[in-house]
C-alpha cells in the first residue's frame, strides 16, 4: 500500500514540475536588466521623468523593476519608490552598494565592475547616472543629446567623461 502512495504522489508531483518556476540566476537577471535598459534606447530624454521622456535616474529604476520582479513597469511604483541619482549614490535606501570609485570613466577599472552596475558622475553641480552595458559601454538618458544612448568611446570634452565617478551595483545583482 505505501508503494502505490509513494508511486502516486510521485506521478502527481512530476507533472506539475514543469509548473513551478525556476529559480533564476543572477546572470539571468543581470541579462534581462541589461535587455530593458537597452530597450530604451532612443526615447526622449526628461530631467524629470515625466510623460516627455525620462531621466537619467528613472531609466535606471524602471529597467531594473521590469526586470527583477518588484511590481512590474508600473508608474505608481517607480514614483512611489523614488531614488534620483543622489540618493543612487547613497545606497538608493540599502539596495545598492558600492563598487569602486575613479577619478573618471577613462579612468575606471573595468575588470571590477559587471553588466548592470551603476556609475554616479559628477561634481558639486550636480549628478549623473549611467548603467554599464559590457564591452567598456555605458546607456543612459542624456541631457545633452535628449535621448537615451549608448557611449562606447566618450569624447575628451564630454564633461561626463571628466567627471568624478562612483560605481554602484544593485544587492538582487551581487
Amino acid at each position: 500500500m505505501k508503494l502505490v502512495i509513494l508511486t502516486v504522489f510521485v506521478v502527481f508531483t512530476s507533472s506539475f514540475m514543469p509548473y513551478l518556476p525556476r529559480p533564476v540566476t543572477v546572470e539571468q537577471k543581470r541579462d534581462d536588466y541589461v535587455a530593458s535598459l537597452k530597450s530604451y534606447e532612443g526615447m526622449n530624454y526628461a530631467r524629470y521623468g515625466d510623460d516627455s521622456g525620462i531621466s537619467c535616474s528613472t531609466l535606471i529604476r524602471r529597467a531594473f523593476v521590469e526586470t527583477n520582479g518588484l511590481d512590474g513597469p508600473s508608474r505608481a511604483f517607480i514614483d512611489a519608490h523614488p531614488c534620483d541619482s543622489d540618493e543612487m549614490e547613497s545606497g538608493c535606501g540599502g539596495q545598492l552598494t558600492g563598487v569602486l570609485k575613479a577619478d573618471s570613466l577613462k579612468s575606471l577599472d573595468y575588470s571590477r565592475i559587471e553588466e548592470g552596475d551603476i556609475a554616479i558622475i559628477g561634481n558639486d553641480e550636480g549628478l549623473h547616472a549611467m548603467a554599464y552595458i559590457g564591452n567598456e559601454t555605458w546607456i543612459h538618458a542624456d541631457p545633452i543629446t535628449e535621448k537615451v544612448i549608448e557611449i562606447d568611446e566618450p569624447e575628451e570634452n564630454d564633461d561626463w567623461v571628466t567627471f568624478r565617478v562612483n560605481v554602484m551595483r544593485w544587492n538582487a545583482l551581487r
